[in-house]
C-alpha cells in the first residue's frame, strides 16, 4: 500500500477507510437537528460519489464533484485529500501537493495527508521529503501500517537496508498476515546478504500467499535467488495458475527463470517461447532465451536473440550484456 484515501484502490495493500465522515453539524441544544442530519447525508453522498469515480479511474469526473463541493465545505480533510488524489491520478502534481498541504493546514495532525504527500515525493524521486513525510504519518499514527510500509519502500530507495528491515519488520507487526511485507523484508535481507533471515521472512509468507499472484511472484523471486530453487518453482506454478490463460509476461518470465534455475532447461525455453508469442518485444525474454540457447549449442538462434536485445535497448545494461554474449559466442568454435 502505498497512498490513502476513503475508498478501495487497486494497489498493493488494499486502502481501509481511515478516517469517519465529518459529524454533522450541530444545532444549540448540543444535538443534531433534522436539517443538519440531512444535510450531512447529502454531502457524504456528494463525497462518495468522487471516490467512486476515483476508484474506477475517472479522475477529472471526481475533481469536478469535489471542487463543487469545496465550494460549500472548504475545510474538509477528506474532500482535500480525494482531490489530491484525483490530481495526482491525472499527473497534476503541483495541484496535489497544494491539496494535500491545504489539508494539513486545516489539520496538521492529518496523519493520511502526510502519507499520500510522501507518495507523491517518492514518485517525483524527492526521497529526502518522501521520507520526512512518511516519518511525520507514523509518528502521528504508529499503527498506521500503510505508512509504515512506504516508509520502509523509501528507506530501500534511500539505500537505508538496515532502516528497512526494521521498517518491514514494524509493518508485519501491525499486518501479520499481509505476505507481500514479508516478501519485500526477505527481498532486503538478500541485498544484505543475509540468505537464512531472508528464507525465513519468504517461508513465513508462503502460507498467508495461497491466494495472491503479486506476492507469489515476489516469493519466487525471491526463493530463486535465495537458491530455494524447487520451492520458487512451486511459487511461480501456483501464480500462473491463478491468472491461468491471463498470466502477464513478466509472471511467465519469472516461471521461465524458476524453471531454468531448478535445472528444467527444456519447460524454461517453452515458457520463454510463450512469452515471446504474448510480447514480442521483451528484452528480458530474448536475453535469457538467448542464454539457454546458446547453453545448448543452438549459437546463430541464440545471436538473433541477443540482437534484438541489444536493438531493443540501447544502451543500457541489459543491452550491454547481450552484446558481451554476443562476443563470447564469437569465439565460440563451432561444434
Amino acid at each position: 500500500m502505498q497512498i490513502c484515501t476513503w475508498l478501495l484502490l487497486p494497489l498493493p495493500l488494499a486502502a481501509q477507510p481511515l478516517v469517519a465522515p465529518s459529524r454533522p453539524p450541530r444545532d444549540s441544544a448540543g444535538k443534531s437537528s433534522p436539517e443538519s442530519k440531512e444535510a450531512a447525508k447529502k454531502e457524504d453522498e456528494e463525497l462518495k460519489r468522487a471516490e467512486a469515480l476515483l476508484a474506477r479511474g475517472d479522475a477529472g469526473a471526481a475533481q469536478k464533484l469535489l471542487e463543487a463541493y469545496l465550494q460549500k465545505q472548504p475545510r474538509s480533510t477528506r474532500a482535500l485529500l480525494d482531490l489530491g488524489l484525483a490530481f495526482e491520478l491525472q499527473e497534476q502534481n503541483k495541484e496535489a501537493e497544494a491539496s494535500y498541504r491545504k489539508a494539513l493546514s486545516v489539520d496538521p495532525r492529518f496523519a493520511e495527508a502526510y502519507n499520500n504527500l510522501g507518495y507523491l515525493y517518492r514518485n517525483q524521486k524527492r526521497l529526502d521529503e518522501a521520507l520526512s513525510a512518511f516519518r511525520k504519518a507514523v509518528q502521528l499514527r504508529p499503527n498506521f501500517a500503510e505508512a509504515q510500509e512506504n516508509l520502509a519502500l523509501c528507506l530501500e530507495d534511500k539505500g537505508d537496508l538496515k532502516g528497512a528491515t526494521k521498517a518491514y519488520r514494524d509493518a508485519i507487526r501491525l499486518v501479520p498476515k499481509e505476505p507481500l511485507l514479508r516478501a519485500n523484508l526477505g527481498l532486503v535481507w538478500l541485498k544484505l546478504g543475509e540468505r537464512n533471515k531472508a528464507l525465513e521472512a519468504l517461508r513465513s509468507a508462503l502460507p498467508l500467499a495461497k491466494n495472491n499472484v503479486a506476492a507469489l511472484q515476489a516469493l519466487g523471486n525471491g526463493l530463486r535467488r535465495a537458491g530455494a530453487f524447487e520451492e520458487a518453482l512451486r511459487a511461480m506454478k501456483a501464480a500462473v495458475a491463478l491468472q491461468g490463460s491471463k498470466a502477464s509476461p513478466a509472471l511467465l518470465t519469472e516461471l521461465a527463470l524458476a524453471y531454468r534455475a531448478a535445472g528444467d532447461r527444456t519447460q524454461a525455453e517453452k515458457t520463454l517461447r510463450r512469452v515471446l508469442a504474448l510480447q514480442a518485444n521483451d528484452p528480458v525474454a530474448h536475453y535469457v532465451l538467448g542464454n539457454l540457447l546458446a547453453a545448448r549449442g543452438a549459437l546463430a538462434e541464440a545471436k538473433e536473440h541477443f540482437q534484438r536485445v541489444i536493438k531493443l535497448e540501447g544502451k543500457s545494461a541489459l543491452a550491454r550484456s547481450a552484446s558481451e554474449a554476443m562476443a563470447r559466442l564469437n569465439t565460440t568454435p563451432k561444434r
